[in-house]
C-alpha cells in the first residue's frame, strides 16, 4: 500500500466547525497520524524510536544560539550531548517543569522554585542571583583613622565573576572618639568577596569601601570610603517562576499572577519593592519579541509593548485563551510573507481557536480561524520541526481524547 494517497489539492488541514457542506476544499475533519507535505498530498507519519528511557524526563529543549539539548530527570538538569548521552548540569529544587530562554549563548531556566543559567563561556551552570550575605556581623570600635562620629555600614558579596548581590541591613556604630570598625562573624565564602559600604561620620550615603575576600570571620575597616555608590541596596536575587524570557537587556519571570523584573543590564537582581506587573488572572506563557511581551492568561492574550517595564503600554491581542505552556518564539523566515509578514523572530501559541502568530508591535494573525476549537484548560509544549523537508509546528497536550495539536508551516499555512 502507498503511504501517500491524493486528495484535493491544496489540503487545507483541518476544520472541525464548518458546516460539512461549508468545508473548504481541502480541509479534513481529523488529520491522525499524517504529514501534509509542500504540494498538500498526506502521507503517513513516520514513526517514532525509544531512544532514551526512563519515566521522569521531562523539559526538554535545544538552545539554537549554544547547539546545546537540555534535559530534566527528576529533580536533576542534565545536557543531552549528540550520542544520546547525558552530563549532570544542575541540581533542581523540584521535578516542577522548566521554561527557557537564550540570550547571546547565554542559557536561563526556572521552575517555581530553581533559577539557573549556563554561560555562554563556561560549561559549569550557576544559579542566577547573588544572595545577600547570610550573615549579619556586629560591629565593634578598634583602633584605626577614621574621624568622631556616627558611621552606617552595609555589605555585599562579589562573586566570583565579580557580579555583586545585594545589600545586608544597616548597621550603625557610634565612635566618640574615632577609631576603626570592626565587622565580626562575616560568613565564609572561599573565591567570593565582600564590598564594605561605610557613611562619612553622621552622614547618610553610602560610599563604597574595602573589596575583602570572604575567608575572614573578623574584619577591621581604618580608613575613610571613597568608592562610588552603592547601587544593589535594596534589591534581591532574581526570583524563580514558572516562566522566563529574555527582552532589551532584562530578564522576566512569571509565577502565578506575577511578572517580575530584574535591573537593567543585571539580570541576576530585582527590585522587591517595584520591579513586577500583577496581573488579575493566572499567567499561561511569557515569550518576547524584539519590541514587547506576549503574556497569556485567563482573560486571553496581551501585548506589553515597549522594553522598559516601567513604561510598557498593555493591549488586549486575542480573546482566546492560551494552552498553558504552549507558547514558542520562532526564528525568522519560517512563515510564509505573505501570511505573516516579519523580518524578525515570532512567537507562537495554541489558542482554544488554533494556532496564533504574534509579531513585533503586537500583529498578530490566526492561522485557523473558525475552523477548529481546542478544549479549555489544556497544558502543552510546543515545538518547531524540520522533518522530511517540512517545517512543523507541534503540541503535545495533556489530554486523554487528544494526543497533539499541529500545523504543516509549509503546506497548511498559504
Amino acid at each position: 500500500m502507498s503511504a501517500t494517497r491524493p486528495y484535493p489539492l491544496p489540503a487545507a488541514g483541518i476544520d472541525s466547525l464548518s458546516n460539512e457542506t461549508a468545508l473548504l476544499k481541502g480541509a479534513v475533519r481529523e488529520a491522525v497520524n499524517v504529514d501534509i507535505g509542500r504540494a498538500g498530498r498526506f502521507s503517513r507519519r513516520v514513526g517514532q524510536t525509544l531512544r532514551l528511557s526512563g519515566s521522569d524526563y521531562h523539559s526538554i529543549w535545544g538552545a539554537q544560539q549554544r547547539g546545546t539539548m537540555l534535559v530534566a530527570k527528576g529533580n536533576q538538569l542534565l545536557r543531552l550531548n549528540d550520542d544520546l548521552s547525558t552530563t549532570p548540569l544542575a541540581a533542581l529544587n523540584s521535578a516542577d517543569p522548566l521554561s527557557y530562554t537564550e540570550y547571546n549563548g547565554n542559557v536561563y531556566w526556572t521552575s517555581k522554585s530553581t533559577i539557573g543559567w549556563l554561560p555562554a563561556d563556561a560549561a559549569a551552570a550557576r544559579p542566577v542571583g547573588v544572595p545577600v550575605p547570610e550573615l549579619i556581623p556586629s560591629l565593634s570600635a578598634a583602633s584605626g583613622a577614621l574621624l568622631p562620629g556616627k558611621y552606617a555600614v552595609i555589605l555585599t558579596y562579589l562573586d566570583d565573576r565579580r557580579e555583586e548581590g545585594g545589600a545586608t541591613p544597616v548597621q550603625i556604630i557610634d565612635l566618640p572618639q574615632g577609631g576603626g570598625i570592626t565587622l565580626n562573624g562575616l560568613p565564609v565564602r572561599p573565591g567570593w568577596a565582600f564590598r564594605i559600604y561605610i557613611t562619612d561620620p553622621d552622614g547618610s550615603k553610602f560610599h563604597r569601601g574595602e573589596e575583602v575576600p570572604a575567608v575572614f570571620p573578623n574584619y577591621t575597616v581604618t580608613q575613610t570610603a571613597q568608592g562610588g555608590d552603592c547601587d544593589t541596596q535594596f534589591l534581591n536575587p532574581m526570583p524563580p517562576g514558572e516562566f522566563i524570557a529574555w527582552l532589551a537587556g532584562r530578564l522576566y519571570t512569571a509565577k502565578l499572577g506575577t511578572l517580575y523584573f530584574s535591573e537593567a543590564m543585571r539580570p541576576h537582581l530585582n527590585n522587591p519593592a517595584h520591579g513586577f506587573i500583577q496581573f488579575s488572572g493566572y499567567i499561561s506563557f511569557v515569550e518576547a519579541v524584539t519590541d514587547g511581551l506576549y503574556i497569556g492568561d485567563s482573560r486571553g492574550v496581551w501585548f506589553l509593548s515597549g522594553t522598559d517595564p516601567t513604561k510598557f503600554e498593555m493591549k488586549l491581542v486575542s480573546p482566546h485563551r492560551a494552552v498553558r505552556r504552549s507558547g514558542v518564539k520562532v526564528g525568522p523566515g519560517h512563515f510564509p510573507d505573505k501570511k505573516v509578514p516579519s523580518p524578525n523572530p515570532v512567537v507562537v501559541w495554541l489558542s482554544t481557536s488554533g494556532y496564533v502568530v504574534g509579531m513585533d508591535g503586537g500583529a498578530t494573525v490566526e492561522l485557523q480561524p473558525e475552523r477548529v476549537k481546542v478544549p479549555a484548560g489544556l497544558v502543552g509544549r510546543t515545538a518547531f520541526l524540520f522533518r522530511k523537508g517540512m517545517k512543523q509546528v507541534v503540541t503535545p497536550v495533556n489530554s486523554t481524547s487528544t494526543v497533539a495539536f499541529g500545523t504543516a508551516v509549509d503546506s497548511a499555512i498559504t
